[in-house]
């Protein structure tokens, strides 16, 4: 509940960090699914 001692510049700057940290898992996840997948066909 840090989000309402902080200002929202931050909560912006941790919502872009966060977003970051999303797309960085979803892309590792598609580089070891993917290749399984068509390792498969």
């Amino acid at each position: 509940m840090l989000q309402h001692l902080t200002g929202i510049p931050l909560q912006r700057g941790a919502s872009i960090i966060l977003l970051t940290l999303i797309i960085l898992v979803a892309g590792k996840l598609l580089i070891a699914i993917v290749p399984a997948q068509i390792g498969d066909y």
